[in-house]
């Protein structure tokens, strides 16, 4: 898009998740849920000292980490449930224990290494309430586009938002164009053989009384 001078927006906005599990293997990291921390789980430094809330939003803890991580010179920081009830962990978490087992930390037992990892990409190409860029014919949805449902932290259900809903008045958008180009004598003949030319339980018919064309 930029190589084409299509507006962009806000590329700066990049979500930061503050608790991925710290590995040297190659890969995507694998995010330990904030809801963990809703549950009691703590952060420490390599003293076993908590550092910061970890109930704040996201890149203040991130920031935090960041910082923390600075002043020790360590690679990661420590992320514990040792306040997390066991019925918690082995029903609510039973991913996230399956995982780090695999990685060799039983989270039961002992705290897992964690670090701040990018997570969504909030900004990006321009576009209006229909998901229509600055270029002619050119439309784009999810995380390519910044559309500003979000702001600076993204809430998860708004990353559905984003995809669903934006993508759904991309595709009106779209056949709504189509059709208007149509003559209403195309749009008769389609309505008497029932055609449909839409995705869903829509037919020309429906499309023909939108536009107008009949």
């Amino acid at each position: 898009a930029a190589e084409h001078g299509v507006l962009l927006e806000h590329t700066d906005y990049v979500q930061v998740h503050p608790t991925s599990l710290w590995s040297e293997k190659p890969g995507r990291a694998f995010l330990i849920s904030e809801s963990s921390r809703g549950e009691g789980a703590i952060l420490l430094n390599d003293a076993g000292e908590r550092f910061t809330d970890e109930l704040q939003p996201r890149d203040v803890v991130s920031a935090a980490i960041f910082a923390e991580m600075r002043r020790t010179g360590a690679r990661h920081v420590w992320l514990s449930f040792e306040r997390v009830p066991r019925e918690v962990i082995e029903g609510h978490f039973s991913h996230i224990l399956e995982r780090c087992l695999e990685e060799g930390y039983d989270i039961r037992e002992r705290p897992i290494p964690v670090v701040p990892a990018q997570h969504y990409f909030m900004g990006g190409i321009h576009v209006d309430s229909d998901s229509q860029t600055t270029l002619p014919h050119l439309f784009a949805c999810g995380e390519t586009c910044c559309n500003g449902v979000h702001g600076k932290n993204r809430l998860a259900s708004n990353s559905l938002l984003e995809s669903l809903v934006f993508a759904q008045r991309a595709a009106d958008k779209i056949m709504r164009d189509r059709f208007a180009e149509d003559t209403a004598a195309h749009l008769a003949t389609a309505a008497r053989a029932r055609s449909r030319f839409v995705a869903g339980s829509r037919d020309v018919t429906d499309v023909a009384l939108l536009t107008g064309a009949v």
